[in-house]
């Protein structure tokens, strides 16, 4: 056996070995050819979109070799190439060549993932994993793709798990192209070639057995077969059943398709692997039934269950019970749904709950908002939430019209509230809405503290002075004091001329002294205390 993985060493070399994509295969041919000819068609680069493990990325390397194509393959969720992935695919438009591509992207500093050379006249630009950018990170990442896909001059193709996550702008710029999860059957079909090639012994249960449980992820039924070939020799039922099952998340899609498709038995499973609270699957529940659902008593009898579950759901934290949440609403739910529909819907284009869009799009400004209020309530001593409702209103509304004005005094008087809470940059220029007038109130801030900071320091310092000069009895005046300090100073100053071992040994009877609660050392001023 070779020390290449399986999963690599029987990679589809060429479109025509692919499994079971016959629809795909075509649109991505006649995607090519048309490339091929000349002619530069439209929409010009592919979204392959479908589970993990289909084939999606072989299907990219697969078309490259078929036409003889270089490849440069980049991660769009890595979030260094995320943020040059613009310029880079702007410059793969344009160029030539391989080289010149990978010299664009060595500028950008992005990260290859991967380079094929087949020495043609294209380059294909294979960008994976687009629906794992993270728009936290990639701000206009997502408008540089489109742009760029609108005006390439060599062939692109995305790939994604979950086309609907991804913005509809970018869907509307490319040709969508769907892998579907492979049958038993044909995962087995492949299974056994590979264990005759390889020489190894099986079971036909068995390869029927390691293909239901990959279910659909090709990639991961030919780990299991090598896990178990090269640990046993032989891939018998036994084994497989020693490997345990595959726990695998499910997206939120095929939970949704389980639940409208399915008898409520088996719909009831959906949410089993789901990684995702239920309480945010009820809003998808809530959104879909009226697509799915076209009778009205349908949908009544769904929404009654849905509405049930929600109880459930309020219940939990109420009663400190936490199986109403996530044992009794996802059952109901499921179930419930499930229970409702007369016949089977035909298919389902879902679509995400619209709060949950719009709860999306302001989460950055209910952040800041939030921080803001516990900056406020911790230095007016009230709770963050009466903070939130009483006064962050008022001081977004005086951000608001005197940084409008500009008017120096009432400026001072922003910088000062800014100091008082200790708010940063981020927090003030939301406050502002002007990023140029937040600077100007930020600086004023910080220079506010720098002299408050002194302020309080001389003020200490003054206080410790009459201190000592109390603790004398009157007897130490203003000249025996400056004596006193320039004695100390000269002293302090001999002494670091002393040398490391001498150093030590005083450092030692120092904290011989503090052990003792000895006072013999001599004292240092209060302006070496300040300096």
């Amino acid at each position: 056996m070779t020390d290449l993985p399986w999963v690599e060493k029987y990679r589809p070399k060429s479109l025509a070995e692919l499994a079971d994509q016959e629809e795909a295969r075509k649109e991505m041919v006649a995607w090519a050819n048309a490339w091929a000819s000349g002619k530069i068609p439209e929409p010009r680069a592919l979204l392959l979109h479908g589970p993990p493990g289909t084939g999606k990325t072989t299907a990219a390397y697969a078309l490259a070799n078929d036409y003889g194509w270089d490849v440069v393959e980049l991660n769009a969720s890595d979030e260094r190439t995320a943020r040059v992935i613009g310029k880079v695919l702007r410059g793969a438009g344009v160029a030539k060549s391989l080289d010149m591509i990978l010299k664009r992207l060595q500028e950008g500093g992005a990260r290859v993932k991967g380079v094929e050379r087949m020495g043609g006249e294209r380059v294909l630009v294979l960008l994976d994993e687009v629906d794992g950018m993270d728009p936290r990170m990639d701000r206009g990442g997502v408008t540089a793709i489109v742009r760029a896909v609108k005006k390439t001059r060599n062939p692109v193709i995305l790939t994604a798990n979950d086309p609907w996550t991804l913005p509809r702008s970018l869907r509307e710029a490319v040709r969508e192209v769907r892998f579907r999860p492979l049958r038993i059957r044909d995962i087995v079909e492949v299974l056994r070639m590979i264990c005759e090639q390889e020489d190894v012994e099986y079971e036909d249960k068995a390869l029927t057995l390691i293909a239901r449980r990959a279910r659909g992820d090709l990639r991961a039924a030919i780990n299991d077969l090598e896990a178990i070939a090269r640990s046993t020799g032989k891939v018998t039922v036994d084994a497989v059943m020693d490997l345990g099952w595959r726990d695998k998340e499910i997206s939120v899609f095929e939970a949704l398709g389980k639940v409208f498709h399915k008898d409520p038995r088996e719909a009831r499973k959906a949410t089993w692997n789901l990684d995702q609270e239920p309480d945010e699957f009820l809003l998808w529940l809530a959104q879909n039934i009226p697509i799915a659902y076209k009778y009205p008593d349908e949908i009544e009898k769904a929404f009654d269950y849905v509405s049930r579950a929600d109880i459930y759901v309020a219940r939990a934290p109420e009663t400190g019970v936490w199986r109403f949440k996530y044992v009794y609403a996802p059952d109901v739910a499921t179930t419930g749904v499930a229970s409702a529909k007369r016949e089977k819907p035909g298919r389902i284009r879902f679509r995400a709950p619209e709060v949950l869009r719009k709860l999306g799009a302001t989460k950055r400004e209910r952040r800041l908002r939030r921080r803001i209020a516990e900056k406020l309530g911790r230095v007016m001593h009230v709770s963050t939430r009466r903070a939130l409702q009483d006064i962050l209103p008022v001081i977004e509304t005086a951000f608001s019209k005197f940084a409008e004005e500009g008017d120096e005094e009432r400026l001072d008087l922003l910088a000062g509230i800014v100091a008082y809470a200790d708010l940063s940059k981020e927090e003030v220029s939301f406050l502002c809405g002007d990023p140029v007038v937040a600077k100007r109130i930020y600086e004023r801030a910080e220079e506010m503290k720098e002299k408050d900071l002194e302020l309080r320091r001389e003020m200490i310092k003054g206080a410790l002075e009459t201190a000592v000069h109390e603790a004398g009895g009157g007897l130490i005046g203003a000249e025996t004091v400056e004596k006193e300090k320039g004695e100390t100073v000269e002293t302090v100053e001999e002494e670091e001329e002393e040398g490391e071992e001498e150093e030590t040994e005083e450092v030692s009877e120092s904290e011989e002294e503090e052990e003792t609660g000895g006072g013999g050392g001599k004292q240092r001023t209060l302006d070496d205390f300040f300096g």
